[in-house]
Formats: structure tokens, C-alpha cells, sequence
């Protein structure tokens, strides 16, 4: 089926087109996320005949979904191609409105979920380990650089998504060096691509893509112009819990004693997006508890860069900003955006939610119109008043 509108888009179901008229399709959601390995898909649209609904099953070959699209002043090197694993099928069968078929799924990689792997490498640095993961699941790598020093370490029958988990806990060597993992799909190349990178490497990106809120944004292909806008200010709840520091303990193996440390927020060292971090000085509230964390072992001699890639999360998560813009493939989690301020526009457009944002989940949604939901996510807010909020070092 192919659907023209501000958007052009394909959907086979196995090798097939999925032959539905455009007026039934009612809703189409493909979601890319920064914090979750796969991006995912939801769509639904009316079976009137049942086709779908009562005949067709599940199988080796109707089990997947493949969308290709783009808007439609998008050039060609800008389609996405993404290929689904369906999950999960919920029919709807009406007495007298017909039939409804809404289906989900994660993107369709290999050796995810399953098998389960027994195995073990020696004195390898972890971009290696990354890359023979990676090609495990059919996929490039985009590993990010410094991450640990080379590993002596067994995958204790775990599949690869475990394992992943477990890596992107515990390595790093910023001081702020939480890592974020994800399978990425960029437009207009083939295949998809396993991202496993630090914070810090993230954040010291220039901006990507630059948006404007209101009517006067430059038409020039530049800035992007945005709909609708809607900022959440965590910093209230986290400062209650202590977010000025994050205190942990763990059992050192080779001297025997419980270990105790702290980092505070000052410490972190990776750029920030923002003038201020949305936390009050004032409120003096530490210990963001770790608590017992385990022993050490060759693998983790020191639990501090654990500790403060998770802490590193949580900051850079104080503040986020939901952005409703016109449809656009050429964006993925992981980037840098830019919002300008905008004279005459809201109060949110000209002052303390403008600037850098890291991007945090997309959702590309389709109806009568091709739009992207986009979670922006940063520590904080840009002010020149005076304030108690903490000093977050813009530019560092």
C-alpha cells in the first residue's frame, strides 16, 4: 500500500503490500527511543471485509511489517526503511461497523532476545566486543571512544540484550560516562546500527537541527518549525531526594573493606546544554543513594564510573521539553537540536526552555498528515536573572 499526502509511505506485510484503502488506516506510530534498545511500532486500521481479522494468521511470512517513508519535499536519500517483528495482534470484530486491526512489534533484529550465548574474550578492548555483538545481530557499530580498558570477560549464557545491559552499566572512564545503548536506523542507508556511547559523547555534538516556535521561522530549509511545545520540570521532586550528590558503598574483593564514597553534582564534567541545573542550592539535599553496590572484580576495580554514568542520567534528565514538529526523517535519538527563541511567541519560546536539547525519543506519526513527536531532554534551564539554582557551566 502506498499513502500520498504531505508524506509518501509503503507498508508490505511480509513481501506483500499490505492492501488496505488509505481512509481506513487511522493510526500509524513508529517510535525510535534513546533509553530502549529497539524502536517500536503500533498501527490500526479498519478490516472491513475481515481479511486481516479472521483469515490471514501470523506466520514465517505475514509476520513482519516493512514502512518506507519520507515527507513529501523529503529527497530520495532521506526515506527510512524499517522492517517489524509483529508481537503482539489485537482484532476488534463489530456487529455492525465491521472489523478493526491494530498490530505491534519491535524492530525486526536477529539474535536479540535469543539465543542465549556461552562464551568469552581475553584482553579485548570493549568496541571489539561490541562489534562481534553487533554482527551477532546483523548490524553496524557505532561505539563510542575511551570506554574502558580492554576486558577479560565470559557472557555467562546470557542472550545479547542482557549482556549489552549489563556492559552499559558498569564501564566508562568520564567522570560522567553513563552509557546510552540503542539500535539506530538512519535515512537513506540500508540496514540498522548498534550505538554504544557515553553521555559526555553525545552531548559535546553541535546541534544537528535547528527549530523555531511561531510563525516568523526562516523558510529557507534551515530552521523547523514547531506546532506545539509542552516543557516538564522535574527538579522539584528530585531535589527532595537528593540530587546534589550521589553517595554509594561497595565491598572492595582485594582488601576486604566496605568502601564508601560520594560524588557530588559539581564533579560531573561533561557539557552542559543549559546555564543552570534545575536544582536549588539552597535545598543543601544530598545522597541520591546508590547504597551496596557488590564487590569489586577485575571487571569493575572501581565502582565510581558506574555510579556516575547513572548519576550522569539522572541530571541530564532534570528538565525535558515535548516538541510537536512537521514530519522529518533525517533525525535520530542521541542528536543535538537547537530551539531558537522566537520574538512574539509564547514565553516558553524566549526564554528558559531555548537553546541545546540532546533528543530523547521520536515518534513518527502518521494520519492525515506525516508529524514527529520529539522528547528533548537536558539538567536544566537557560536564565540571566539572579538564582539559586545550582550553575551547570554552559559551554564546558
Amino acid at each position: 500500500m502506498k499513502i500520498e499526502g504531505n508524506y509518501s509511505l509503503d507498508i508490505k506485510l511480509g513481501e506483500k503490500d499490505l492492501t488496505i484503502t488509505p481512509g481506513s488506516f487511522t493510526k500509524l506510530d513508529i517510535v525510535e527511543y534513546l533509553d530502549k534498545p529497539l524502536p517500536m511500532f503500533n498501527i490500526t486500521f479498519i478490516d472491513p471485509t475481515g481479511a486481516f481479522t479472521n483469515v490471514v494468521p501470523l506466520d514465517g511470512t505475514t509476520g513482519k511489517l516493512t514502512f518506507r517513508f519520507n515527507s513529501s519535499d523529503g529527497n530520495e536519500d532521506q526515506f527510512k526503511l524499517m522492517t517489524f517483528k509483529i508481537y503482539r495482534r489485537f482484532p476488534i470484530v463489530y456487529t455492525d461497523m465491521g472489523n478493526s486491526l491494530t498490530l505491534t512489534g519491535m524492530l525486526d533484529i536477529p539474535n536479540v532476545m535469543a539465543p542465549q550465548y556461552q562464551r568469552g574474550w581475553v584482553s579485548i578492548g570493549l568496541a571489539g566486543i561490541i562489534q562481534d555483538i553487533a554482527a551477532d545481530m546483523e548490524l553496524r557499530a557505532d561505539v563510542g571512544t575511551g570506554i574502558g580498558e580492554p576486558l577479560t570477560i565470559i557472557q555467562p549464557r546470557w542472550t545479547n540484550l542482557m549482556f549489552l545491559r549489563y556492559l552499559a552499566n558498569r564501564v566508562g572512564t568520564e567522570a560522567a560516562s553513563g552509557v546510552f545503548w540503542f539500535v539506530k536506523n538512519i535515512a537513506g542507508t540500508p540496514g540498522n546500527t548498534l550505538v554504544f556511547k557515553t553521555i559526555y559523547e553525545f552531548l559535546k555534538r553541535k546541534p544537528k537541527l535547528y527549530f523555531k516556535e511561531g510563525k516568523d521561522y526562516a523558510k529557507d530549509g534551515k530552521t523547523i518549525p514547531i506546532f506545539n511545545t509542552e516543557a516538564i520540570d522535574n527538579y522539584e521532586t528530585l531535589g527532595v531526594f537528593g540530587i546534589g550528590s550521589a553517595n554509594y558503598a561497595y565491598f572492595d574483593y582485594y582488601t576486604g573493606e566496605v568502601v564508601e564514597d560520594q560524588i557530588k553534582l559539581e564533579e560531573t564534567t561533561f557539557k552542559r546544554l543549559c546555564t543552570n541545573f534545575a536544582y536549588d542550592d539552597k535545598l543543601k539535599v544530598e545522597g541520591l543513594g546508590e547504597f551496596r553496590l557488590g564487590r569489586t572484580t577485575a571487571f569493575m576495580k572501581d565502582w565510581k564510573p558506574a555510579v556516575a554514568g547513572r548519576f550522569a542520567k539522572t541530571i541530564n534528565s532534570l528538565v525535558k521539553r515535548w516538541i510537536t514538529v512537521p514530519g522529518i526523517t533525517n533525525i535520530n535519538c542521541g542528536d543535538v537540536v537547537h530551539i531558537d527563541p522566537t520574538l512574539g511567541a509564547t514565553k516558553m519560546g524566549t526564554e528558559q526552555y531555548t537553546g541545546d536539547w540532546l533528543v530523547e525519543r521520536v515518534i513518527h506519526h502518521f494520519a492525515a498528515m506525516y508529524g514527529c513527536k520529539i522528547l528533548l531532554t537536558r539538567p536544566g534551564v537557560d536564565t540571566l536573572v539572579p538564582t539559586t539554582l545550582a550553575k551547570a557551566g554552559l559551554g564546558q
